[in-house]
């Protein structure tokens, strides 16, 4: 980051605040943190631990968002912004959604689906679990290549995730075409492995590996989910763990052992890969466990 003063900070701000979140307190306390780690990163700044007029307000912990990041490590976050973890899972738009839904069709065994456009949704009509047609909004993508599903909601919290895959692959290479997640065998409706049922539900069985600190709210009592996250994609806190003690380091200018992280992903420090002959996979000389 360049010394001094940044311009046309206040305003950037401005439309950083604009944007929608889905916690308007973890948005206030994003932006105060941000702010914070503005004013650290700067040459002019005071360095001193402690220097900060209320250090108080600085989270102890937790989960503060890649957004968070961006100041201090702005290469690795333009990098990010353009992998496959910062699109593991988007809201569905016309720049997220890469599957043909121009009154397009598949079919699976006897069945065929439809994908056509109606305003601003992208809309899938295939059976449902008792096997009569309806038609599905979707509300996310989920994944990007070689193929890319489609989430819907459901009642009682619950998001499934479509049989049909769009392939993102060229039309070179056999992409460009939907295909069914079970090509080799009928998978009929009210099957335990129908599109419908727990197999395929977001909340279960995807979401802990394409958002940031997922909880999943299951209640027994009720068979409802209330799942919530951090972040809607893998952001750098997946990964790296609860970002609030590294943030807190650099505004107050402190550099202990571990940065604050929790997980010490540093492995030309203390860990290298080994092939595994047997298995053809490569394997950390030492876990992936807490910073020392």
């Amino acid at each position: 980051m360049p010394p001094g003063p940044l311009p046309g900070i206040a305003a950037n701000m401005s439309d950083w605040l604009r944007r929608p979140r889905r916690s308007s307190g973890r948005s206030r306390l994003s932006f105060f943190l941000l702010s914070l780690v503005i004013v650290a990163c700067s040459d002019d700044a005071p360095r001193a631990p402690g220097s900060i007029a209320n250090t108080a307000e600085l989270p102890d912990s937790g989960f503060v968002g890649s957004e968070a990041c961006e100041t201090c490590h702005s290469e690795q976050t333009e990098a990010w912004e353009s992998s496959h973890h910062a699109q593991a899972m988007q809201h569905a738009s016309a720049d997220t959604v890469l599957g043909d839904f121009d009154s397009a069709s598949a079919v699976y065994y006897d069945e065929t689906a439809t994908f056509l456009t109606r305003g601003d949704e992208f809309i899938v009509r295939t059976l449902d679990s008792s096997g009569a047609p309806r038609e599905y909004p979707v509300r996310y993508t989920f994944g990007l290549t070689p193929i890319q599903q489609s989430l819907v909601d459901f009642p009682g919290g619950r998001l499934q995730a479509l049989p049909w895959l769009w392939d993102t692959r060229p039309v070179e290479e056999g992409g460009q075409t939907w295909l069914h997640l079970y090509p080799d065998e009928y998978v009929e409706p009210g099957s335990e492995l129908h599109w419908t049922g727990r197999r395929q539900n977001w909340n279960y069985m995807c979401a802990e590996c394409h958002s940031t600190n997922v909880q999943q709210g299951y209640d027994a009592r009720t068979d409802t989910f209330a799942t919530s996250y951090d972040e809607i994609n893998v952001g750098c806190e997946a990964c790296h763990g609860p970002g609030g003690d590294h943030a807190r380091q650099a505004v107050m200018g402190i550099r202990e052992a571990g940065f604050g992280l929790t997980v010490d992903l540093n492995d030309q420090r203390r860990a290298h890969w080994v092939m595994n002959p047997e298995t053809g996979i490569a394997e950390r000389s030492v876990p992936a466990l807490s910073a020392p």
